[in-house]
């Protein structure tokens, strides 16, 4: 290939832009709710455990739950997908269970792609909801010491 001007290569690049595949719904929605978070005042749960990334050494089948733990600091809750169901429209519904620790009794706000779900976990700190919608998702706290909310996942 021959040596192009800056000009003549931002010409290709936006050509091949033009033509490239366009950007998948739920990654055009992970990133704008990732946007709208920046200027949020809560602190940020990161993913320290995965089941679906770490793999299921010597589990026998296929129908096992995933189980994601989040972390803030002293905060940790722990998000599993118990069961999936499909609504009338063919969708794929999930029904989550989770724990916050340390035990309380708060507001959970489980984020999604058609809106929110909103729960309270009982006073050990266990929630649980129904009809959540397969996809990009995140759970915000409103706790005494102030919101948290985890890193977004897909469910």
């Amino acid at each position: 290939m021959k040596d192009l001007t800056d000009d003549q290569l931002l010409a290709v690049l936006g050509e091949a832009l033009r033509l490239s595949e366009p950007v998948p719904d739920a990654v055009r929605d992970m990133a704008r709710g990732a946007l709208a978070w920046r200027t949020i005042d809560a602190e940020l749960a990161a993913i320290t455990s995965d089941s679906a990334v770490e793999g299921l050494v010597g589990v026998r089948g296929t129908a096992v739950a995933r189980t994601v733990l989040f972390t803030a600091g002293e905060v940790e809750v722990e998000l599993t997908v118990a069961s999936t169901t499909t609504d009338a429209e063919g969708r794929s519904r999930l029904t989550l269970s989770g724990q916050v620790v340390p035990e309380a009794r708060v507001s959970v706000r489980i984020q999604h792609r058609e809106g929110e779900t909103l729960v309270t976990s009982d006073e050990f700190g266990a929630f649980a909801a129904v009809d959540v919608p397969r996809g990009p998702a995140r759970v915000l706290l409103d706790l005494p010491d102030g919101p948290v909310v985890t890193e977004a996942v897909t469910l």
